[in-house]
């Protein structure tokens, strides 16, 4: 069997969650499930008609249980929805207070971003004209929603977010969608990376007008990495070192994470195929590498970049592996410590940090590798790379 044919490339895919249908009775496109908000002081009706008498009412902010199980009828019917209450199931008009979505009291400090429109309520019709900008903010709650009709995910996801009711000068007001730090998770990293054009440092993840600085195109080291995960289209952040301090990026060019340059000799056997650029995979005939040793350049993460006076000739090191299927996917926890060190892979001595950079603990891994003399190596890091040998934790 040809290296091709034993080549197995994984690719990651993110799975982007839609919502969960609660009844396949639910309007067309509805996304109702298990709760909804309402806004306002809402009326309870026996029955899904106008004109009809209320035989009770609700007081506003509070979050309602939909009433789908046990019947064989919809919990849902035009503008009607049917809640448990403590009348037992009564049905209330889904308008403009009523919200998909759970609503929580909270009391918490947080730091606001951007400057966003003030409202009376968790409603856009409902605008005071005024708007506040970046500072410290005191939340009281918050309503959790999503759009009340979605054919896609993809709809769905873009249509959801949450309402924020704050502490101001007008008194308590809501904002819609505020961009707040804290709700960015940030991971420690350490690497270099190249800029392949010029981009814009910002001193908090999230792209403000006027206050970003110019970053040139070159080598940065990077010492953390933010993602907001609202989907495949919230930006990825990267804080680098920056003037003797650090600055947030959100690269607009290709970003090589994990890079340096080389001055080493390969051996490259047969059935190795080149890309034109990084992270890109090609197998066709005029791809394949004569077999022989060539120089290397520069790399970034597990691929390299081999000198060729015929263009950019990259390879992905794991080619080089005899069997790249022996590199499996795991769970494992494995134990480092201070005198553990890292390496780009497991083949080339290449390090990435040396002894003093972890402390002692439990790491999750999430690649395995077991090389020909037994030694086994675990990669760190999700989707990148970061190699070390190491033992299981018991």
């Amino acid at each position: 069997m040809t290296r091709k044919r034993r080549l197995a490339i994984l690719v990651s895919a993110a799975i982007l969650l839609g919502p969960v249908w609660a009844s396949e009775k639910a309007e067309a496109g509805s996304t109702l499930s298990a709760s909804v908000t309402i806004s306002e002081q809402t009326e309870l009706f026996d029955r899904p008609e106008e004109g009809g008498t209320p035989v009770g009412a609700l007081a506003a902010f509070q979050s309602l249980e939909v009433d789908w199980t046990g019947r064989e009828d919809p919990a849902q019917l035009g503008n009607w929805i049917r809640v448990k209450t403590w009348l037992g199931a009564k049905w209330i008009r889904d308008d403009a207070s009523v919200l998909y979505g759970g609503y929580a009291e909270e009391r918490k400090e947080v730091t606001l971003l951007n400057t966003v429109a003030l409202y009376d309520g968790p409603d856009p019709a409902r605008k005071t004209g005024a708007s506040i900008g970046p500072q410290q903010l005191h939340v009281t709650g918050t309503v959790a929603y999503s759009p009340k009709y979605a054919d896609t995910a993809r709809q769905f996801s873009a249509g959801s977010g949450t309402w924020y009711r704050v502490k101001t000068w007008l008194g308590e007001k809501w904002i819609k969608d505020p961009a707040i730090l804290e709700h960015v998770p940030v991971w420690k990293k350490s690497y270099a990376m190249k800029l392949t054009g010029d981009e814009t440092a910002y001193p908090v993840p999230y792209e403000t007008e006027g206050k970003g600085e110019k970053v040139a195109a070159g080598v940065v080291q990077v010492v953390a990495f933010g993602w907001e995960g609202k989907g495949p289209w919230s930006p990825y952040w990267y804080q680098i070192e920056w003037k003797g301090g650090t600055r947030w990026i959100t690269p607009k060019h290709e970003a090589l994470k994990y890079y340096r340059t080389m001055d080493k000799v390969l051996e490259i056997g047969p059935d190795v195929y080149y890309s034109d650029k990084p992270y890109s995979y090609a197998t066709g005939e005029d791809r394949l590498l004569a077999p022989g040793t060539y120089q290397t350049v520069e790399a970034t993460g597990e691929w390299v970049r081999l000198q060729s006076d015929d263009g950019p000739r990259w390879i992905n090191l794991r080619a080089l592996l005899d069997d790249p299927q022996q590199i499996v996917t795991t769970e494992e926890e494995v134990e480092v410590d201070a005198k553990t060190e890292s390496y780009y892979f497991p083949v080339g001595g290449e390090r990435l940090h040396g002894k003093g950079h972890y402390s002692e603990q439990k790491v999750r891994a999430y690649e395995k590798w077991t090389a020909a003399d037994g030694t086994v190596w675990y990669n760190l890091a999700p989707g990148e790379t970061e190699w070390v040998k190491a033992k299981p934790a018991e």
